[in-house]
């Protein structure tokens, strides 16, 4: 039987060893608002905190996978986001 759950990765509603495969896409740090609330992934106070959220992610999805199961982890800094906040003043020309 096949099972989607959504749940927060760091404490999956799963027993042990009982998952083939293990999807995340974690949010990172301060990058969006998901209006999650505090405790939530991304909205740490500290990169540091964050950092250790995903650890916990990581430790969770050891749990719950069998044997010969496979964990995907998809972090991606959102570059857009960050862009707008260091665009350098002068522009560049082609050469």
């Amino acid at each position: 039987m096949q099972t989607i759950v959504r749940a927060d990765a760091r404490k999956a509603p799963l027993r042990d060893g009982c998952a083939q495969l293990v999807v995340t896409s974690p949010p990172c740090h301060g990058q969006r608002d998901y209006e999650a609330g505090d405790g939530k992934i991304g909205s740490e106070a500290h990169v540091e905190a964050w950092r250790w959220s995903l650890v916990e992610v990581g430790e969770e999805a050891y749990r719950v996978l069998d044997d010969g199961g496979a964990f995907v982890g998809h972090v991606v800094m959102d570059s857009e986001a960050k862009s707008r906040r260091s665009r350098p003043t002068t522009e560049s020309q082609d050469v």
